[in-house]
């Protein structure tokens, strides 16, 4: 299929996510964001949720609803934030932002260790991602660590950024 645009004749026929994944493989850069999946799961657990709450407060003696649409409002903003979660790499600069904090970025030249750690065994480790990679990095700032969560991202997206930063050697298995 071909499609015309403003800079001529194109090759079209695929999604657009595909395409770009092809542009930024083609150019060595890499970047995932989070699972549409479990984004879509969150929302649909909390509508559910929300409905329930919903026909409790219309069969009810005061009728109100306003809990019902908080609960689904609610829904729809953690599954929002659990798809904007994004890792990119572009050249030598790894990028991490997550939606409520500032994005981290940081050289790969400058990184240092970098490993995963998995449960929250230590006090301190309570709030911190359940499935994370560590990047220690010496910035010329000073030391630089930040924690990437695992969680809302596919294991294949998971798989294939190991696979790149293997390739890189910032990894050891």
């Amino acid at each position: 299929m071909q499609s015309r645009g403003l800079d001529g004749p194109q090759q079209g026929g695929g999604s657009k996510s595909g395409d770009l994944e092809t542009i930024t493989a083609k150019a060595g850069d890499f970047s995932i964001r989070g699972s549409k999946a479990r984004g879509l799961f969150a929302v649909g657990l909390f509508t559910l949720v929300g409905l329930y709450a919903l026909f409790a407060g219309f069969s009810g003696p005061d009728h109100s609803l306003l809990g019902g649409f908080l609960i689904i409002l609610a829904g729809v903003a953690f599954g929002s934030w659990i798809v904007c979660h994004h890792i990119s790499v572009r050249g030598d600069v790894l990028r991490y932002s997550v939606p409520l904090r500032r994005a981290v970025q940081v050289r790969l030249s400058e990184v240092t260790k970098m490993g995963y750690e998995v449960g929250d065994e230590r006090y301190r480790d309570r709030f911190r991602p359940f499935m994370r990679l560590v990047v220690v990095a010496e910035t010329p700032g000073g030391r630089r660590k930040f924690d990437i969560a695992l969680k809302p991202f596919r294991r294949e997206d998971i798989r294939r950024f190991h696979q790149l930063l293997h390739e890189r050697g910032l990894l050891g298995e």
